[in-house]
């Protein structure tokens, strides 16, 4: 009997240390796992971390390329990188001809090995490149690749080739005066033009007058503020077609053709771009309707978001404006605005507004006042300056 007790004790014993021992096992390779998981987990937070600095990095090197590029005026050498260095980052950019994606460019191991291999440059008048940017984290270990096709944004891309377009109807309820000496054609509308009982008129280049013998500047002397127009004394360059319900050939009223584009179709059909697109790439100042009035630099592109009122100059003959109104338009006083007028809304007019170069209004045209238009084809070509670089949409590649 005592030996069966003893035996039986020391089988309790082993089986006590077989299940020790493996809890022991069990809790160590549990520790091990864990020990690896936070191992593991520390090295994707660092890799992480290093990814998201070298896209910042190579991101950074885009926008600040730009800039650069805005700032010149032109696209620097292409075998000239720019480059940046932080304690953090480094980025690196590389610019080449627009004609063939730089497919073969690639970001070295190490930032100072930049962008190879070289490529093709831009030339110092091209208007489109390529844009390589690599970023490196801290380490180097960490590697981004963005390529974007850049281009110069015409804010007048289209031809505008008469004074004032109207998607709607034109309304001439004062002396209003729409001048064209350049060629035949004032007034174009999707309406009717309505001038019957007041002195709306229109006026192109008499033709015993030679094309292109006054400057836009002797035009606006002719025309002063319209009555020196359609009078017995009228200007000797000048000759009045349109005035008192009757309508000269230089007048297009009703087009179905215009009248059937819808309203952002009329608005990329005259400044070659959707409208979102336009204000995104072309505007140099976005500025709410209520602060119109505060518009008076030339050589820019102003976006007004919104109803506005406009009694300031704005631009000068050097230096003339592109002006788009997201709303309604009311010019007064007597202003004098040197380019282009783009009102998505209607346009209304009282006092004795001036506009050099041309009015386009997706709505209707109404005035009341005495409106001198007078199509200035160097106002019109120059307006907004010679246009900025920008990403093209849709081009950003992230590799």
């Amino acid at each position: 009997m005592c030996m069966i007790g003893q035996t039986a004790a020391r089988q309790k014993g082993v089986a006590t240390l077989l299940v020790s021992m493996v809890l022991l096992i069990a809790a160590t390779l549990l520790v091990l796992y864990t020990s690896n998981t936070v191992v593991g987990e520390q090295r994707m937070s660092g890799n992480e971390l290093r990814s998201k600095q070298a896209f910042e990095a190579a991101q950074g090197g885009l926008a600040l390329s730009l800039e650069r590029v805005n700032a010149n005026g032109t696209f620097v050498d292409g075998n000239v990188n720019d480059t940046w260095s932080s304690a953090n980052s480094s980025y690196v950019v590389s610019y080449c001809n627009g004609a063939t994606f730089p497919a073969a460019q690639q970001c070295a191991d190490q930032a100072s090995g930049g962008v190879t291999p070289a490529c093709a440059a831009p030339g110092a008048d091209d208007v489109t490149a390529w844009v390589v940017a690599c970023g490196w984290s801290d380490d180097n270990s960490g590697r981004k690749r963005l390529i974007s096709f850049v281009a110069k944004s015409d804010p007048v891309p289209g031809s505008i080739t008469n004074p004032l377009t109207a998607h709607g109807s034109v309304t001439f309820s004062g002396n209003s005066t729409v001048v064209n000496y350049f060629n035949n054609l004032t007034v174009w509308s999707g309406e009717t033009l309505a001038n019957t009982g007041n002195t709306g008129k229109t006026v192109i280049r008499r033709p015993s007058s030679e094309a292109g013998q006054l400057s836009s500047d002797q035009v606006d002397t002719q025309v002063g503020g319209g009555n020196q127009v359609c009078n017995p004394n009228q200007a000797p360059d000048l000759i009045c077609t349109t005035s008192t319900g009757v309508f000269g050939p230089d007048v297009i009223q009703s087009d179905n053709s215009l009248a059937g584009l819808t309203e952002d179709q009329f608005f990329e059909n005259f400044l070659g771009k959707p409208p979102s697109l336009y204000k995104s790439l072309d505007a140099d100042e976005v500025v709410p309707g209520g602060n119109a009035g505060t518009i008076t630099e030339g050589d820019k592109v102003y976006w007004v978001d919104g109803n506005a009122t406009i009694s300031q100059d704005v631009g000068s003959s050097a230096q003339p404006v592109v002006i788009v109104v997201d709303g309604d338009l009311t010019l007064s006083g007597n202003t004098t605005i040197y380019g282009v007028v783009f009102v998505r809304g209607n346009l209304s007019t009282s006092g004795g507004p001036k506009v050099r170069g041309a009015v386009l209004a997706t709505g209707d045209v109404n005035s009341a006042g005495t409106l001198v238009v007078i199509y200035d084809p160097d106002a019109i070509g120059g307006a907004g300056g010679d246009g900025t670089f920008a990403s093209v949409p849709g081009s950003w590649r992230d590799f």
